[in-house]
């Protein structure tokens, strides 16, 4: 499985930005093949390794500065939404809606991960149901990062106060990975 460089990347400028102090002692405690994807010139339309470029630079990052737990996958994924939305990918935030992005959300989601396959089974006025159904490496970590893109993304297109909850997930062995969104 395959993630593209512009999600590789946001990894270390969220920690350049939000830890900048402890940035090398984050990229040294990769492992060798994630440090030198990492410690090169990552592309941005390039795909990398998942889980050399993508999962363990994220299951460190969680390590060093979130105490283990998850909230740092969410964390880089709000950032990696901003980043991503307002540098490469402006033509979702120029329609500016939640509903306009929930309805791309297939096409967005095979922009960062290959191969894979999201589709949105639910949606009301100010909720929505997604189930990731093809995804042949699934971590928690990454759920948890691409809920908190989407949490940064429906912000970015006007959908106020958003709620996520993960109901089911592939890491778990579940068919599929749910995500309920509602916002007001």
């Amino acid at each position: 499985m395959k993630v593209k460089g512009s999600a590789v990347t946001s990894t270390s400028e969220f920690i350049k930005n939000k830890f900048a102090e402890r940035y090398d002692e984050w990229l040294n405690s990769l492992l060798p093949q994630s440090r030198e994807i990492i410690a090169g010139d990552i592309l941005p339309s390039m795909w990398y390794p998942m889980n050399e470029g993508f999962i363990e630079p994220t299951r460190k990052l969680c390590d060093l500065f979130y105490e283990g737990k998850s909230k740092g996958a969410w964390e880089v994924g709000k950032f990696s939404a901003e980043m991503g939305l307002k540098k490469f990918y402006r033509v979702f935030l120029k329609f500016g809606s939640p509903h306009f992005l929930i309805k791309r959300a297939s096409s967005i989601f095979s922009l960062y991960y290959t191969p894979s396959k999201i589709e949105v089974t639910k949606e009301e006025a100010k909720m929505a149901l997604l189930k990731i159904v093809e995804f042949p490496e699934p971590s928690k970590l990454v759920e948890a990062r691409i809920a908190g893109w989407i949490e940064k993304a429906l912000e970015l297109t006007k959908g106020n106060n958003p709620v996520l909850k993960i109901n089911k997930s592939l890491a778990d062995g579940d068919n599929c990975t749910e995500i309920r969104i509602s916002w007001s």
